[in-house]
């Protein structure tokens, strides 16, 4: 998701890991090695302002 409001540049940028590893087979393997790498096992969106993270979203 990319926009604008007024003269911000308002972006985000997700993982969605709960979707990814029920995938199964390869695919599901390649995102548990990926979470874990990362400490990561749920769905987390960061949102950004001009480039900057400005809050990270979880659920």
């Amino acid at each position: 998701m990319s926009g604008k409001y007024k003269d911000f540049k308002i972006s985000s940028q997700c993982y969605f890991g709960s979707v990814l590893s029920s995938q199964g087979g390869a695919f599901g393997a390649i995102a548990g090695v990926i979470q874990a790498t990362k400490s990561s096992s749920g769905d987390k969106c960061d949102m950004l302002v001009d480039g900057k993270i400005v809050e990270s979203l979880y659920f």
